[in-house]
C-alpha cells in the first residue's frame, strides 16, 4: 500500500468520525445546524489525497485503451498485446501533456496498472 492510499484511507476515516461526532453533538443540542453547515463547507474544500489525479489518469487510460482497440480492429496497428499496450501508454502520456499534467516515473507505473485495469474492463468479445 502506497502512502497516498494510506493517507486517503486515514482522511476518509477522519471525515466519517467528524460526521458522527457532529451528529452526536447536534442531537445533544451542543451545536446548531449552522455549525454543521460551516463544517460541511470546510470539508467540501478538502480533496482526498491524489483522488482527483488518479481518476484523471484512469480516464486517460480508459480512453487510450478504447482508441487502441479500435485501431487494432481496423488494422491500423498490429493486434500484438505488447504493441497495443505501448500505444496505449503513449496515448496516456499525450493526453496528460495536452492537459499540461506532468507524469513522474511513479505516475507512469500507476498509469501502466490503470491501462491493464481498463483492458480488463473491456467486453470479452474484444
Amino acid at each position: 500500500m502506497d502512502i497516498n492510499t494510506l493517507l486517503s484511507i486515514i482522511a476518509i476515516i477522519l471525515a466519517c468520525g467528524l460526521g458522527v461526532g457532529l451528529i452526536f453533538l447536534y442531537k445533544k443540542k451542543i451545536i446548531k445546524p449552522d455549525t454543521i453547515s460551516q463544517a460541511a463547507t470546510l470539508l467540501d474544500g478538502i480533496d482526498v489525497v491524489g483522488s482527483g489525479f488518479i481518476s484523471q489518469i484512469a480516464e486517460y487510460a480508459r480512453i487510450a485503451v478504447h482508441a487502441v482497440e479500435q485501431l487494432a480492429k481496423t488494422g491500423v496497428i498490429e493486434k500484438n498485446n505488447e504493441i497495443k499496450k505501448l500505444t496505449a501508454m503513449n496515448y496516456v502520456q499525450q493526453l496528460a501533456k495536452v492537459d499540461e499534467v506532468s507524469l513522474s516515473p511513479a505516475d507512469l507505473e500507476t498509469a501502466d496498472l490503470l491501462v491493464e485495469a481498463a483492458v480488463n474492463e473491456l467486453p470479452r468479445n474484444q
